[in-house]
């Protein structure tokens, strides 16, 4: 290529105005237009530097170096597509150097395709079988689909070839973490923490391996540290705000989990930890303004069971207003129906479309226990005792809310006896239930048995029974309890 040459000083080639002027003065200068796009790329100022490279590129379509630096430049500006057509024509233009066969597994990694980046990392080996770089990013392939003891003998092999490798050490890390086996992990964050100085995802990862072990102070230490060296990670303090959780911390929690949402108010992390400290503490409003933030983001199985939640917690209308807002954000799924089963006023033509959904239900084959719960409630509502039970019976974890409907539906089949067993035999195990002590007083006051169903009665008050309005609504009962306050 033709390079005319005009005097000048090297001072004017040091600022963009000055390298402005000399590249538009010496459009043909090589040496000029790559200062100036360099200067352009380390600005951000990519399309710039673009520009000027497509117009080198045009004289000379076929050189190595200036096909490399405008490759990677279309890899900083994201522009995946034109990368890879770059790196495909320098493995074309020149097979035997790796460079355009490792930057075409980058790109191939960025598109999700694994089995396209193995195939080019292992041609660089072919070329280099000591190359490092292709070593570590094969582990880092065999690890993304699964198959861990690959993923651990190509990053041994990079070790082997390059001992300071701290990128090698940290997914080494990562490797024994995902096979369980903490100590070796914490071992290898420790490597690549002495190799790299600053190495924030290693001291990260380091933390998660001591929080695994229990040792949440050790683990805290290297969140704190981590912290300090990545301040815009909000995911730290997220961490932070969990071991505080764990030690009862609750303020100093709340505070972390506060500023991640700072860092990142578009991110359910920081709002998930606020609520979840909501939810410990009783703060029924700040878990509620929590769950708002990031309604939109919730899965369909989180949104019902926060739904759950405030309707076991009594708080009906709350619940019924987020079920509300799921409609009109469009948010579907069986646990959302399951729970419109419990809110029928929420449901337009609400008792034929409540009883479609419920049937729609019915024919699920693996019904979570939540989809359960919610059936078995409405069946109670509705009268279908036997589907009750049928319900509840299914679930593999049963709660009191699930028993009390399990009680309630054999009390109105009749089945007074196999309730009362039923209730006897739980409290063997839960002797403080005031809720089990109240329906073994109803089901003996049904029997006619009133002293019993008095000593059962107070049982439950001494135990915090407290909804004198379920016992008001039954005559027997209430006549009980007027008998208890008459009592000297």
């Amino acid at each position: 290529m033709e390079n005319k040459n005009i005097n000048h000083n090297d001072s004017d080639i040091n600022d963009v105005e000055s390298l402005r002027k000399v590249f538009s003065a010496e459009p043909d200068n090589i040496e000029v237009a790559l200062k100036l796009a360099q200067i352009y790329a380390d600005k951000g100022w990519f399309n710039e530097a673009i520009e000027i490279y497509k117009r080198i590129i045009k004289k000379d379509e076929n050189n190595y170096s200036l096909l490399l630096d405008y490759g990677n430049l279309l890899y900083k500006k994201n522009d995946y597509k034109e990368a890879q057509k770059i790196f495909k024509k320098l493995t074309q233009i020149k097979p035997q150097r790796v460079e355009g066969w490792n930057n075409l597994g980058i790109i191939f990694l960025e598109f999700k395709d694994i089995n396209g980046a193995i195939e080019a990392f292992k041609k660089v080996l072919s070329i280099e079988p000591d190359n490092a770089g292709a070593l570590l990013n094969l582990g880092n392939c065999f690890e993304k689909i699964g198959q861990l003891e690959k993923a651990f003998d190509f990053l041994n092999k990079a070790i082997n070839v390059k001992p300071d490798f701290a990128d090698a050490w940290y997914n080494l890390g990562n490797i024994y973490l995902q096979q369980n086996k903490v100590d070796d992990a914490i071992n290898a964050f420790l490597k690549a923490i002495r190799l790299q100085r600053e190495f924030p995802s290693a001291l990260k990862n380091l933390g998660f391996a001591y929080e695994q072990k229990g040792d949440f102070d050790k683990a805290f230490e290297c969140y704190k540290n981590a912290s300090d060296l990545a301040k815009a990670d909000s995911g730290l303090y997220v961490n932070m705000g969990n071991i505080y959780i764990k030690k009862k911390k609750y303020e100093e929690a709340r505070q972390c989990y506060l500023h991640a949402v700072r860092l990142s108010p578009k991110e359910m992390p920081g709002w998930m930890g606020l609520r979840n400290l909501a939810f410990l503490k009783g703060d029924i409003e700040s878990y509620i303004k929590a769950t708002n933030a990031i309604l939109s983001k919730l899965d369909e199985v989180t949104i019902a069971e926060t739904i759950m939640v405030l309707r076991e917690l009594s708080h009906y209308k709350e619940a019924e207003e987020l079920i509300k807002k799921t409609q009109i954000l469009g948010k579907k799924g069986e646990e959302i129906d399951a729970e419109k089963l419990c809110f029928p006023s929420v449901v337009k033509n609400n008792q034929e479309s409540l009883k479609e959904i419920y049937n729609n239900l019915k024919k699920i084959k693996n019904p979570s226990d939540h989809i359960l719960l919610c059936c078995a409630h409405y069946a109670l509502d509705n009268g279908l005792y036997d589907d009750a039970v049928e319900f509840v019976t299914k679930m593999t974890k049963k709660n009191i809310f699930s028993l009390k409907i399990l009680w309630q539906s054999l009390i109105r089949k009749n089945q007074i006896d196999e309730a009362e067993k039923q209730i006897i035999s739980y409290l063997e195990k839960h002797p403080d239930c005031f809720e089990a002590y109240f329906y073994l007083a109803k089901i003996n006051a049904q029997k006619g048995d009133k002293e019993k169903a008095k000593q059962y009665l107070l049982k439950a008050l001494e135990n915090g029974f407290t909804d004198l309005e379920i016992i008001n609504s039954d005559p027997l009962l209430q006549d009980i309890l007027l008998s208890i306050k008459l009592e000297p």
